[in-house]
């Protein structure tokens, strides 16, 4: 499980997205942080900040760590996506 946290000044909402076939997003409030479980060994993640002025998005390309068969250890890291 991996957390993103997207940083844009003045949004007061966030739309997160990731192929399905990718990953999947565990916790999203419309807010500047997800958790993501990566199905594969990454892929992309984008978001869009929104406030009453217009949006603007970023997209990030993650490269994820391989997990070993069976293994119950949870893998955590931040990311950060600046706009």
């Amino acid at each position: 499980m991996e957390a993103y946290t997207a940083f844009a000044v003045g949004a007061t909402d966030y739309e997160w997205s990731v192929d399905s076939l990718e990953g999947s997003i565990l916790l999203n409030t419309s807010s500047n942080e997800i958790l993501l479980e990566w199905l594969t060994n990454g892929g992309t993640v984008s978001v869009t900040a929104k406030n009453s002025c217009g949006s603007a998005s970023t997209t990030l390309t993650v490269t994820s760590n391989c997990r070993l068969a069976g293994s119950t250890a949870m893998m955590e890291s931040v990311k950060a996506m600046v706009f």
